[in-house]
Order: C-alpha cells, then structure tokens, then sequence
C-alpha cells in the first residue's frame, strides 16, 4: 500500500498578494505603452495626412497646367460651387480629402447642394486652401475667373497653399491657440487679421478670426500640435501654426512669400 505525503505537496496557487503584484505589473506596462501606441498611431495618420496634401499638390501642377498657368477659384456664384469640387475631376477620391485625424469634418452650407451637372455636390473637406492663391471668387466658371498664376508666385517654396483646417484664429497672438475653436465646415484659408475681400461690404465676414462665418478658418493643428502644410512649389510638411501663422503673414502672400 503506497503512503502519500501529505507535507510533500506543492500548492500551484497564487496567492491573493501575488495576485495582485502581477495586475500591479500589468498596469505599469499599459500606462508605459498606451501613449507609446497612441503616438505611433498619430503619426500614421499624420503620414497619410502628409500623403493626402502630395497627392492635391500634385493635382493642382496638372489643373494649372490645363488652364494656362492657373488655379482655380476659391469658390464661385451662380452656380455656388467650391475648390475642392471644381478640384475633384483631378483627385477623383472625396475619401482623401479627410484628414484621418480629424473627426467630424463637415460640409459646408453655402455652396448649392444641387450643382448643375459636371459638378460633384458639396462633399466633407478637413483642408483650406489659402484665398490669396485661388482667388476672391466674384466669378463664374466660364472664363472670367479672378485667379492666381502659378508663375507669379516670387517665393512659391515658402507660400502656403493649402493647410489642415480649419481653426478659428484669433485676433492677437497666439492666433491659433493650443485648444482652438473647429470650424468644421471652413474650406478657405486667410489672415486672422486682413479682410480677403479688401475691405467694402463684407469685411467683417472673411476674416479667419470672424466667430460668425464658418467658412474662413486657419489652420488645425491636429496633430499632436503641428498642421500638415502645402505649398506651391509641390512640397509639403508638418508645422506648429506659429511658424507660418500671424497677422499680416507672408506666408499666405503669393507676392511675398515666407
């Protein structure tokens, strides 16, 4: 008859202290690695982002080079149509103009959500694109555009031509603060400062600091503080808004440049 050792046993369960020293543990390593996956998670977006912004750079060499040199409106009346409608024959992708991270992009109101044929209707945009390169828009798309020549730009390595948007600036500096108001609807970009009517009837409405337009923004520094930027030459990197983004800014002046 065989005689069991009961003092010889081991017990393989933990006890309620080890237990809780490896939870202890695993907690550790999560708080250690969630912000580490959260940051390689936004740089991913931050690089299609990147990606997007190349690809519309590249699009715009080809419209400019099918109108002579120029781009197209900001926006047009009669019918109210966009940039990034009369833009999309040469993207062909509405998915690519939303930017992974921003969250609720919108779509604008103001332009005819009916456009005659040949247009696309007004689709969800996360870029602006600067108003002092496309132009005022007082036109209609046959010809009689008010636009800018792609070589009449002096500095186009430093002019800004389209940005993550849209923030509501403000009037002082910083311009665009750290927890910035959306405009999730904006498609144009412009001075937080300076009217890009020129004065007249609507000066109050097209400033990029005006609360009551949601239309006209500056840029979003979504990502982790920066903004992907464009400019004319077809170049394209992440900026802090301060850097391009002030009162009276040549970076946004195709005249001038940054």
């Amino acid at each position: 008859m065989k005689i069991t050792d009961k003092s010889a046993r081991t017990n393989t369960a933990f006890t309620l202290i080890e237990l809780l020293v490896v939870i202890a543990i695993i907690a550790i390593l999560a708080a250690i690695l969630f912000p580490v996956f959260a940051k390689a998670k936004e740089a991913a977006k931050k690089t299609a982002c990147l990606s997007n912004q190349k690809q519309f750079l590249t699009a715009f060499k080809l419209y400019v080079a099918d109108y002579d040199d120029n781009y197209m409106p900001a926006w047009t009346f009669t019918p109210n149509i966009l940039w990034n409608q009369l833009f999309q024959p040469y993207i062909k992708n509405r998915d690519m103009f939303k930017c992974p991270s921003h969250s609720n992009p919108g779509i604008t109101t103001w332009a005819d959500p009916n456009p005659p044929a040949g247009f696309d209707k007004p689709f969800k945009l996360s870029y602006i694109a600067n108003f002092r390169v496309l132009g005022n828009g007082f036109n209609r798309p046959n010809g009689q555009a008010v636009i800018t020549n792609d070589t009449a730009a002096n500095s186009p390595a430093s002019t800004v031509l389209i940005a993550d948007g849209g923030a509501r600036a403000m009037a002082t500096a910083p311009f665009i603060p750290e927890k910035y108001e959306e405009k999730n609807r904006a498609y144009i970009l412009d001075d937080p400062l300076i009217d890009g009517l020129g004065g007249g009837c609507c000066a109050s409405l097209v400033r990029s600091s005006d609360a009551t337009n949601p239309d006209w923004a500056g840029p979003a520094p979504r990502h982790t503080g920066q903004a992907v930027v464009g400019f004319m030459d077809g170049h394209a990197k992440s900026l802090h808004p301060s850097k391009f983004y002030y009162g009276d800014t040549p970076w946004l002046d195709p005249q001038r440049g940054g």
